[in-house]
């Protein structure tokens, strides 16, 4: 049993119990023998330093985790928790939801569209985004960090409830890209007020 849990892992078990089984019984050392014996104890001692080291890595995580808490952070940290949260479950909920939205709206006028549609309308909405990124890295600094991110998620935020009055599917489309548009910026300054805070 405990040849099985040491060598196991590596996959070459029934070797590893062959050549310890003719140590065992006292037949005679040979070269390649050795050189399997030894290609195991390495192959072993490789999976243990690669457990040890992902072991190493949770715990660090781990432990940069229970820092964000201390008394010194936790307001930032909820503080961003309470923002990021629903900004990234918001987007991309919608942008999850939105295509199977633009169906709906498509069978309810009898527009028939063929399959690759869906492609080409999520590239025009992601292509939205373009644009505000580029505006938000080159103005951001003079507008303002906070203006700017409030700008956006009161837009963002406005273009959502104004889906529903619209019954066209290719307005739906180009609502959809202002969505985008205006959400792009929320992105951009949470990842620079995020290390600023």
């Amino acid at each position: 049993s405990s040849i099985n849990a040491e060598y196991g892992d590596v996959g070459r078990k029934d070797e590893a119990i062959t050549v310890i089984r003719r140590y065992v019984e006292g037949v005679p050392d040979t070269q390649d023998e050795l050189c399997v014996l030894k290609r195991l104890i390495e192959d072993t001692s490789k999976v243990a330093q690669h457990r040890q080291n992902i072991g190493d890595m949770i715990c660090e995580f781990l432990a940069g985790n229970v820092k964000l808490f201390r008394r010194r952070l936790l307001k930032t940290t909820l503080i961003l928790i309470a923002v990021i949260l629903p900004v990234h479950f918001g987007y991309y909920g919608f942008m999850l939801w939105f295509p199977e939205y633009l169906a709906n709206q498509s069978s309810k006028e009898g527009t028939i569209r063929p399959p690759e549609w869906i492609y080409i309308e999520s590239f025009y909405v992601s292509l939205a985004s373009l644009p505000t990124n580029i505006f938000t890295i080159l103005l951001s600094d003079k507008i303002g960090h906070s203006r700017l991110l409030s700008a956006s998620l009161v837009l963002s935020a406005g273009s959502v409830f104004l889906l529903w009055k619209l019954d066209n599917p290719d307005w739906t489309v180009v609502l959809s890209c202002l969505f985008n548009a205006v959400t792009a910026p929320v992105f951009c300054m949470l990842d620079t007020i995020i290390p600023a805070l």
